[in-house]
This record gives C-alpha cells, structure tokens and sequence, in this order.
C-alpha cells in the first residue's frame, strides 16, 4: 500500500511546526502568514501567497472563489448556504474544516463546536465540495497528528477513505 503524504496549517511560528511535522506524520505543516493568507474582504493584496476567504457575506465570497489565487474558504459562522457550497464546489476549491476550536474548548462549547463542524461536513458532503481538513493550531499543544485528525474527520461523519483524503489534500493545492 502507498502511504499518502499528509499536510496540515497552522496559525503559529512555522519554524516551531515545522520541527513537529515529521514527528506526526506529515509532510509538511503549513502556516498561516507565511505559506497562505486569509483575506475577509475584497481590498486588493499585494501578497503572492495562496489566499483562503473567510467572510459570511456571500458577494464576498463568491467574487473571490473566482480568483485563482484563492484555494478555497473557511466558514466563518455557524454555518454555510447551499448558495455558498455550490460556488466552493463549482470552482473546485476547498472547504477548510479546522479542528483546533474543538480540541480547545471546554464541556458546552466543545459540544456545540462539534454539532457545528458535523454539521459542516454533512452538508458538504451532501454538495459534493472537497473537504480539508486542518488545524488551525495556534499553540503546539492543539497540534495533532495525521492519524488523530483522520480519525476526528471520521468522527465527524466522514468515512475512512474520505477523511484521509481530506487529511492530505492540501499538497495539492500549495
């Protein structure tokens, strides 16, 4: 069996996640800042990094889907519409599911961040939109490994097969 190679991004010092990669079976770690951006409006960047939309406004996002800089989008409420996951999915970009609020929380807001990104990939599925699954780490305390965050997609209502590929993804597109 070829093993895949796994990817993850995160919002901390690179350096510092690039040391722990190996070590939890991926590839490489990406970071926030320095490999991708997050842009939440339509001003202009002059940076030539990847860019990931987080916006719950729907022109927003929708205008920049369409630019070929943008990899995909990253929920920025509870929840996305189907208006919005048909545009992900059109354009062939990616849904970003980060992890690190579930591992963070505590009790009540660990169960409601849970229902939320459930919710998330049930709908996603249910549009056909390519799933990523990342951390979103600020801390190396919220770092997890390929196989716990393969496992979490699982969880969350993915199958096995599906969750890996959602787990490794990202290669392909930075």
């Amino acid at each position: 069996m070829i093993s895949m190679q796994c990817f993850d991004l995160v919002a901390m010092d690179s350096a510092k996640a690039q040391e722990m990669a190996q070590r939890l079976g991926y590839k490489r770690i990406f970071s926030l800042g320095k490999d991708v951006d997050i842009v939440e409006n339509l001003k202009r960047s002059d940076s030539a990094r990847k860019k990931i939309v987080k916006s719950d406004d729907f022109e927003v996002v929708s205008k920049l889907l369409r630019q070929n800089e943008v990899i995909g989008m990253l929920p920025g409420g509870a929840s996305v519409s189907k208006k919005t996951l048909e545009i992900v999915k059109n354009e062939g970009k990616l849904l970003f599911v980060p992890l690190a609020d579930m591992v963070r929380a505590e009790d009540a807001s660990r169960t409601h961040a849970l229902v939320k990104a459930r919710n998330l990939i049930r709908s996603a599925l249910m549009s056909k939109v390519n799933i990523c699954v990342v951390s979103m780490a600020d801390d190396a305390t919220l770092l997890m490994s390929n196989m716990q965050m393969t496992e979490v997609a699982c969880f969350l209502g993915m199958d096995q097969a599906r969750a890996k590929d959602a787990v490794c993804v990202l290669g392909g597109v930075l």
